[in-house]
């Protein structure tokens, strides 16, 4: 599923940002590079424009892959946004004994967009990004924004501002989605307890 939330600058030029929500239903196994194909389609079928964009999948999770300010030519509007996925991702499998990353967001209001991660895992991490996702009443997303941290230790919570152009509609919901690529041997600062259980 993907949405794109266009932005007219003053200058009148069109920037767009752009949501792709991704699930991984295996809840033992993620895959730690996984390539995304994003194109916008105008209302007469012609491809405006194409990004790639390298993300990850943790096991079991939803996840936002956020595009930001992307231009659009002028005069013309996006009425598509495909999204082409690997058909044979390289899923890695997670042992037992391993947890999962675990992270708890707090927000402090809709419009400051103030947030805060708790990092609930036992181990540090290297980078946290966070996507943010706003809602109007229907549920349909009309503002989003992203952020990294940088290193964020096990126990440790952390609050900081993730900024987006002012919506057209009232926010209703906002959804924090904070993740980090456990599959990544650079990611993980810090290992309480054997090593060995990663690989």
């Amino acid at each position: 599923k993907a949405t794109a939330i266009p932005h007219i600058l003053p200058s009148g030029a069109t920037r767009v940002d752009i949501v792709v929500q991704l699930r991984n239903p295996n809840a033992r196994a993620g895959v730690g590079s996984y390539p995304v194909s994003v194109t916008l389609i105008d209302s007469s079928g012609q491809e405006i424009s194409t990004r790639q964009e390298e993300t990850f999948l943790l096991p079991g999770a939803l996840q936002y892959l956020i595009l930001t300010d992307v231009s659009v030519p002028r005069q013309s509007s996006v009425s598509q946004v495909v999204v082409d996925t690997p058909d044979a991702p390289e899923f890695i499998e997670v042992p037992p004994s391993v947890p999962i990353p675990q992270f708890q967001t707090f927000l402090r209001g809709r419009t400051e967009k103030r947030v805060g991660v708790t990092n609930d895992s036992t181990f540090a991490w290297n980078e946290v990004q966070v996507s943010v996702v706003a809602l109007n009443s229907d549920r349909e997303i009309i503002a989003t924004g992203k952020t990294f941290l940088g290193t964020l230790t096990a126990g440790e919570q952390r609050e900081f501002i993730v900024q987006w152009p002012k919506s057209s509609q009232p926010i209703q919901q906002v959804i924090a989605v904070p993740s980090t690529n456990m599959f990544s041997e650079e990611n993980i600062v810090e290992i309480l307890g054997n090593p060995e259980s990663l690989r």
